[in-house]
């Protein structure tokens, strides 16, 4: 009967052993395999620039998809004979602005259901360049860099630093230049 004991006893101890060991492998596995995944999250290893600057890459090879010295982007989707706005007056647009990240709608006067009228010299840079480029009657979209837009701060409650925004607008009335 003790030979029994110590038998299982020594059995028992083995499994356990066995139970530590392969427990303390899985644990081991576990914690390697995580660690690799969270290294190469692409958020933690690509800046903002860097993937805006492989964003703006990318979208300059869309067909139609022009770009100006300053990097705003900008696509032509309806043209018109109408004229060029005087950059100084109020211009009247129909637009929508979204995130190109998430692809939020951030404002929209087709919402409103109504155009809005803007001062150009308060809209921000990527507007103030690319509506002036546009003639009455035209639609455009905008690729704006953040530089060009709200940048490093962004506009809270709307708009993520660092953030691309698309404008998709129609040049509605403006006082034309001379």
């Amino acid at each position: 009967m003790l030979n029994s004991i110590n038998y299982k006893t020594a059995y028992l101890l083995v499994e356990s052993k066995k139970m530590l060991i392969r427990t303390l492998f899985v644990s081991f596995a576990c914690t390697s395999i995580f660690a690799c995944t969270n290294s190469n999250n692409s958020s933690s290893v690509y800046s903002p620039e860097e993937i805006n600057a492989h964003w703006f890459t990318m979208n300059l090879k869309r067909e139609g998809v022009l770009a100006t010295d300053s990097g705003l982007q900008y696509k032509v989707l309806e043209q018109s004979t109408g004229c060029k706005p005087d950059p100084d007056f109020k211009v009247t647009v129909h637009y929508k602005m979204l995130s190109a990240k998430s692809k939020r709608i951030i404002d929209s006067s087709y919402q409103r259901g109504n155009p809005d009228k803007f001062l150009l010299s308060k809209m921000i840079k990527g507007w103030r360049e690319g509506v002036p480029m546009m003639k009455v009657g035209e639609t455009w979209e905008l690729y704006i860099p953040p530089h060009l837009a709200y940048g490093s701060r962004g506009s809270p409650g709307s708009v993520a630093p660092n953030s691309v925004l698309i404008s998709e607008i129609t040049l509605v009335d403006a006082r034309c230049q001379d």
